[in-house]
C-alpha cells in the first residue's frame, strides 16, 4: 500500500479518519492525501466569491495539517482541493492519484434517514474501486487489534481476505472468521464451511492470528454488527457491490446496514478492487 487518500470536510468524524491515516500510512510507509471539495453553490452573482473565500479557509486549514502531521509520518502529505459533488470528486481523485485506500468519516444513519439517499461516505463506498475504511468520529482507538471477517455463501465474500489479512498483519490484529449461514439448505453450509477453512488456511500462511465462529441469520448485517460487539472487535471487514444505481441508494443493502449502524470501523472491498492481487482460492 502506497498511497491513502483521506476524504477532509474538517468535521471531527474527519479529522478522526486522519488520525487513523496517520497511523496506518505509518505501517505501510505510504503516503496520505488529504481531499477537501468545494460543493456546488448558487448560480448567482456571489457563487464565485463564495467558492473562492471555501477555497481560501481550507487551504490554510489544510496547510495547518500538514504541518501537524508531516513530522510523524515517513511518508509524505498532500492535499487537494477540488470543485463538484463530494462524492464523485473523492472516488475521482483516487482514480487519477491510483489509491490504495480511501478512509472517511461517518455520522452513522438510523431510523428512516437510512431508507433516503444516504451520506457521503456511503456514496464513496459504493462508487469507489477501490478499499474504503470508514471510521465513525467518536471512535477513539489507534489501531485495530481484532477483526471481524463475515463469510456467507456468496463467491465474492472471500475476496476480501487477501486486503484484510494484509492489514491484520500490519497492525497484529487478531481476525474472528464469522462464517453466518442464512438458511437451512446444507449445500449452502457446506460452501460456507469450506470457505472459513479457506480463510483459515490462508491467515494462517500469513502468520495472522485468527479463530472461526459460526452463527444462523437470514440478516448478514446485524449478524455481523452482534457478533462485533461480541467479540469487542474494532474492525468489520465486508464485501460491497459497486452499484451507482439510485435504487441502491434509496432502499439500501446489508453493506450499507453495516456501515450505518456498525460502532466500529468498517473497511469495504470491491471484487474489482482486488483485480491485482493475487489469491489462492480454490473455486467451490
Amino acid at each position: 500500500m502506497k498511497n491513502i487518500l483521506v476524504a477532509i470536510d474538517f468535521s471531527a468524524s474527519s479529522m478522526n479518519a486522519l488520525r487513523i491515516a496517520a497511523n496506518t500510512a505509518n505501517l505501510f510507509d505510504a503516503d496520505i492525501l488529504m481531499v477537501n471539495v468545494c460543493k456546488p453553490c448558487s448560480n448567482d452573482a456571489l457563487y464565485p466569491v463564495t467558492r473562492e473565500m471555501h477555497r481560501k479557509e481550507a487551504r490554510k486549514r489544510l496547510e495547518k495539517l500538514v504541518e501537524k502531521f508531516q513530522n510523524k509520518l515517513k511518508g509524505k502529505i498532500e492535499y487537494k482541493i477540488r470543485n463538484g459533488h463530494v462524492y464523485e470528486e473523492i472516488v475521482n481523485q483516487a482514480k487519477y492519484s491510483d489509491s490504495d485506500l480511501i478512509i472517511a468519516g461517518t455520522h452513522g444513519i438510523s431510523g428512516l434517514e437510512e431508507f433516503f439517499m444516504g451520506s457521503n461516505a456511503f456514496r464513496i463506498v459504493t462508487t469507489s474501486h477501490c478499499p474504503t475504511l470508514t471510521i465513525r468520529e467518536d471512535y477513539k482507538g489507534d489501531t485495530f487489534s481484532s477483526i471481524l471477517l463475515p463469510l456467507d455463501a456468496s463467491r465474492d465474500t472471500r475476496q476480501k481476505i487477501t486486503f484484510s489479512s494484509r492489514l491484520a498483519k500490519a497492525f497484529g490484529s487478531k481476525v474472528h472468521i464469522l462464517g453466518i449461514y442464512q438458511n437451512t439448505n446444507q449445500k449452502d453450509q457446506h460452501k460456507i464451511n469450506i470457505y472459513c477453512k479457506q480463510a483459515k488456511d490462508y491467515l494462517d500462511r500469513h502468520g495472522v492470528e485468527n479463530e472461526t465462529h459460526y452463527t444462523q441469520s437470514r440478516k448478514v448485517a446485524d449478524a455481523a454488527i452482534e457478533f462485533a460487539k461480541k467479540l469487542e472487535t474494532n474492525l468489520i471487514s465486508i464485501m460491497s457491490e459497486i452499484d451507482s444505481s439510485a435504487f441502491s441508494r434509496v432502499l439500501g443493502n446489508q453493506a450499507q446496514r453495516i456501515v450505518n449502524h456498525s460502532g466500529s470501523p468498517v473497511l469495504c472491498v470491491h471484487a474489482k478492487s482486488l483485480f491485482n492481487y493475487q489469491t489462492t482460492f480454490k473455486g467451490v
